[in-house]
């Protein structure tokens, strides 16, 4: 194994993704690829951005980090601290430049600047203390070469998401069903979400539990300003990429 994917003892204790890590581009992965690819293609656009470099922070199996280095970037990081997650982007990106790194974004240390860094698919909401964010977004606006830009997503409350909601996905090729269970408090903004997945060899479903937080946007906007960020545009996901969920996800883009 590469030595940078070598895991701390504090990464050992808790990989949620570790079981998932083998079905997660068929339930949510490629899905969020998308989302990722549309935020990016709109701020080339719109906010005219020429990243030469790259950081994806939590990057999962790797598809968006190929795809930052199929547009030229380079280097390209791979940030997760999930050391499964990580082998599954490794086996995808094979020798292309990508340097992968298990890292706890809450610490991060990127090997040099960056002109871009990006974080999707709930990265942001696994933040459950919001101390943290401000931590994360002070450590991303150090590490951005003038003019970066952020680019995240994030799980709001501004408009309340349901107490609980189920998601059913099935694997026909595999013959195995992944159930989400959702449940998030009102009270405390906090997401439990339980996957179930069984198949056919399976008398009893493998069970693995994560949690998230949501936060309010003006909570985050607040959290960038604190980090220094001066220029902060936020648009719905859902005008980025046609997709129903069942939370108010908000992509943001943010320049020093």
């Amino acid at each position: 194994m590469n030595r940078e994917l070598c895991h701390t003892q504090e990464t050992r204790r808790s990989d949620p993704y570790g079981f998932l890590a083998n079905w997660y581009d068929e339930y949510l992965g490629r899905v969020s690829f998308l989302r990722a690819r549309r935020a990016l293609e709109w701020a080339l656009r719109q906010l005219r951005i020429r990243p030469r470099s790259a950081a994806d922070l939590g990057c999962g199996t790797g598809l968006f980090v190929r795809y930052l280095r199929g547009l030229g970037c380079s280097p390209v990081y791979g940030i997760d601290r999930s050391v499964a997650m990580l082998e599954q982007a490794r086996r995808a990106n094979g020798y292309s430049g990508v340097r992968l790194l298990c890292q706890d974004i809450r610490r991060l240390r990127l090997p040099t600047p960056v002109d871009l860094v990006t974080a999707h698919a709930d990265v942001i909401n696994h933040l459950l203390d919001a101390s943290d964010i401000i931590g994360v977004f002070e450590s991303v606006r150090s590490q951005l070469r003038f003019p970066g830009c952020f680019i995240f997503d994030v799980v709001t409350h501004d408009h309340p998401p349901p107490i609980r909601w189920r998601y059913i996905h099935r694997f026909p090729k595999r013959a195995a069903t992944l159930v989400e269970d959702a449940m998030w408090d009102p009270g405390t903004h906090l997401l439990r979400i339980v996957c179930r997945i069984a198949g056919p060899t399976q008398t009893v479903p493998h069970v693995t539990t994560h949690h998230e937080r949501t936060y309010c946007m003006s909570e985050v906007c607040c959290a960038l300003e604190r980090a220094r960020f001066s220029s902060i545009d936020v648009r719905p996901a859902s005008m980025l990429l046609s997709l129903h969920e069942p939370w108010c996800r908000q992509v943001v883009f943010a320049r020093p």
